[in-house]
């Protein structure tokens, strides 16, 4: 063990450089290349945003530094009125749904009016912009809206061209936005009876971490993931 020493120097080798005895099997070198995740985002904040700011009560445009495809804003300052307020460029500039509630989707343009090359533009409405009030919103990139069916910042005309295979006979695949390199996907889709089916993802590997919400009835969101 190591006993100490408050006058003299330790140089401890973590894997920093090769070892004089090898380490036991199954131990691993306590260095930055080790423990290195698989994947990684050199730069992260071209897929993802946090943004604070101040309501004005006018139409105005938020600037988040990326091209969103989802959006959630948050009223900070206050309880009153302050729903968690979900938007995305599947569903279109306007639709939200709110994280703590059942309800279904709701349109309103006075509150995120069209989704941006740099965030979102704003209405007047007081859940996103009421004067003096306090926000804060996320944004994610997936993978665009330059059409109905959206992947890699290609659209496409159907899913099929999108790639979205292993959709069933009982599923309808509405429109999506998938980001393969940030293994973001948004999937609307439209099941055609009450039985199983297989809803594709359109990501590389099997997702860690999704969500489900009935945009037309008052369902809460389903949430899963794999730990």
């Amino acid at each position: 063990g190591l006993h100490g020493a408050t006058t003299n120097t330790i140089n401890v080798n973590f894997g920093q450089k090769p070892f004089k005895f090898p380490p036991p099997a199954g131990y691993k070198l306590l260095n930055a290349a080790d423990l290195r995740p698989e994947t990684m985002l050199t730069r992260p904040d071209l897929n993802v945003s946090a943004k604070i700011y101040t309501g004005n009560g006018n139409s105005r445009s938020i600037d988040v530094g990326i091209k969103p495809d989802f959006v959630w804003i948050k009223k900070t300052n206050s309880a009153s009125d302050g729903e968690h307020m979900l938007y995305d460029t599947v569903r279109g500039a306007g639709k939200f749904l709110q994280s703590q509630s059942t309800a279904a989707e709701t349109t309103d343009i006075s509150t995120i009016s069209s989704f941006n090359s740099d965030g979102f533009s704003l209405g007047n409405d007081h859940q996103v912009n009421k004067s003096s009030d306090e926000y804060v919103s996320w944004s994610w990139k997936a993978g665009g809206n330059k059409n109905t069916f959206n992947k890699d910042d290609v659209g496409y005309a159907s899913a099929a061209a999108a790639g979205l295979t292993g959709e069933s006979v009982n599923i309808t695949i509405n429109g999506c936005s998938i980001g393969t390199k940030q293994g973001f996907s948004i999937v609307k889709y439209t099941p055609s009876s009450n039985s199983n089916f297989d809803l594709p993802h359109g990501l590389s590997q099997t997702p860690e971490f999704f969500t489900i919400k009935n945009l037309c009835a008052t369902y809460n969101f389903f949430v899963f993931f794999i730990y």
